[in-house]
């Protein structure tokens, strides 16, 4: 008992598990209620017009402004840490990240094999189908939300399912599965249907989240490492989608 009460008042456990909240009050909470408080508030002709666009920029202020400076301020001797050990060893860094994109690309391919095989399930996530919508928009759309999407989201992501969860449970294997099926599950949260059919849909989010949190350990749990896979994945993955050839042509 006195071990349980001496693990859940070290700072270590009160950081992170601060950061978890500050991330489901301002990203999740914060944002929906704002978002639909606009909505409500706009015409069906502007909301039609203007809703993607509007809710990039939600996001984009919510990260910027109130999440990402809070977090910083919780885990600046972390982050500094990892930044200056990464900077250290640029070539062993260089190879985290190769050893990193290579996972999460294997695990996103047995992923959805997993969910069309077995599941029958080809479409997307409605979180996917909504980035994609903003995306396609317009070019101011784009860039907000890629600006959201490729940088902000996954120093946001990596802070909080891979560095706070690691800090609250210290178990590497238990902080692993337990932070990528949180993960997965967010994305999956607003497509319809039942828990067992978003279960299906976060498959994917999960297999990313669990090569994040391999390359995480791997690293000797250096955030800076998990953040800059996660970057150029979503990078990758938004420079490629559709979105773009369309807002061109």
């Amino acid at each position: 008992m006195m071990k349980i009460k001496k693990y859940i008042s070290s700072p270590s456990f009160i950081t992170g598990l601060i950061c978890i909240a500050l991330y489901f009050l301002v990203e999740e909470l914060f944002s929906v209620f704002v978002s639909r408080t606009l909505t409500s508030a706009m015409s069906s002709e502007a909301i039609k017009n203007n809703a993607p666009l509007l809710n990039g920029i939600l996001n984009l202020i919510v990260l910027t402004i109130l999440f990402i400076p809070l977090t910083f301020g919780l885990l600046k001797n972390d982050i500094q840490t990892d930044f200056f050990e990464a900077r250290k060893n640029t070539s062993k860094f260089a190879k985290q990240i190769l050893f990193g994109i290579l996972l999460v690309y294997v695990f996103s391919i047995v992923a959805n094999i997993i969910k069309v095989s077995i599941f029958k399930q080809t479409t997307d996530a409605e979180n996917q189908k909504a980035i994609d919508e903003i995306l396609s928009s317009s070019v101011l759309s784009y860039i907000i939300m890629g600006i959201g999407t490729m940088f902000l989201a996954p120093i946001v992501e990596e802070l909080v399912f891979r560095k706070s969860f690691f800090k609250i449970i210290k178990n590497d294997i238990i902080a692993l599965l337990v932070s990528s099926f949180t993960f997965g599950i967010l994305h999956a949260l607003s497509t319809p249907g039942n828990f067992g059919y978003k279960l299906i849909y976060a498959i994917p989010y999960f297999a990313s989240g669990l090569a994040f949190g391999i390359a995480y350990i791997k690293s000797d749990k250096n955030v800076t490492v998990s953040i800059a896979i996660h970057m150029i994945n979503n990078i990758f993955a938004t420079l490629m989608t559709s979105s773009l050839l369309t807002i061109i042509l």
